[in-house]
């Protein structure tokens, strides 16, 4: 990939070789093939790299969910960068634009009990 697209990572994602970047849409995919390694930030409704493979294994099944992954969003290029200097951009959920998106969310579900997604919910 590109120092670009390193520069757009997920700030959740430990350093090494794999990372996911910011078009993750939380289908799940990564995390059931590689669950020792993906995670979920579930403010943000994201998968992260929590753990770097450690195993020929953990390899097979991270490059098997970069390959399945439909936004094409997780890289194996991270050890290309150098990721103390080049830090990650603040997750969308932190910002005051997205704390404020998230609070809609959050009373439009109090009020209609049908809106309760979980990407949406608390």
């Amino acid at each position: 990939m590109s120092l670009e697209t390193f520069k757009q990572r997920m700030a959740d994602n430990v350093p090494g070789k794999f990372y996911v970047g910011n078009q993750c849409l939380d289908c799940d995919l990564c995390r059931e093939t590689a669950p020792d390694n993906f995670e979920r930030n579930h403010d943000g409704g994201y998968s992260y790299v929590k753990k770097q493979p450690e195993t020929p294994e953990e390899e097979a099944r991270c490059r098997e969910a970069m390959e399945g992954c439909c936004t094409e969003t997780i890289h194996d290029d991270g050890d290309a960068f150098d990721w103390a200097a080049i830090p990650a951009p603040t997750p969308y959920h932190l910002t005051p634009e997205g704390q404020a998106q998230r609070a809609r969310w959050h009373e439009q579900a109090a009020q209609h009990a049908c809106c309760k997604h979980k990407n949406h919910a608390g």
